[in-house]
């Protein structure tokens, strides 16, 4: 589950399998090396989790940066006010942020607390919290449905 997407606005905002809540291709954060690895750390999760190759260039640029390889950055917050004072900056920089992202923040942030849920997992886990209890679905539970 999302909070917001890019078709109802400008931002996309969803709790990441990695812990936290993640802002996907942000353009307040940085531009970044997109879908290559050079320059990466090795330990970076989107190595191993993707089956990726450590320290793979850009074929056109060769790891320099182009607009093939670079890309607005993620952003990752570890708690929900956090995640609400980060859209505030979207709406004072002009960008279009649904308000049932807010609400759905601070509807959460009431029933679960402000961090419940956003733990950095050991491996990657569910984006989704089960609403009645606040935890994560397993992802056998959802890759069996």
């Amino acid at each position: 589950m999302s909070y917001c997407r890019f078709s109802s606005g400008d931002v996309y905002l969803y709790p990441s399998i990695y812990g936290g809540i993640e802002c996907c291709g942000c353009s307040l954060a940085e531009k970044v090396n997109s879908i290559f690895t050079k320059g990466l750390p090795e330990d970076d999760p989107r190595i191993k989790f993707f089956g990726l190759e450590p320290d793979t260039p850009c074929e056109k640029c060769n790891g320099k940066g182009c607009d093939k390889c670079m890309m607005c950055g993620n952003l990752n917050f570890t708690s929900r006010n956090d995640a609400i004072k980060h859209l505030d900056k979207h709406v004072r920089a002009g960008h279009k942020v649904p308000q049932h992202a807010f609400d759905f923040l601070r509807k959460e942030i009431e029933n679960f607390g402000d961090t419940e849920g956003l733990e950095i997992p050991d491996e990657p886990v569910s984006p989704l919290l089960d609403v009645t209890t606040g935890e994560r679905i397993p992802l056998e539970e959802l890759n069996n449905e």
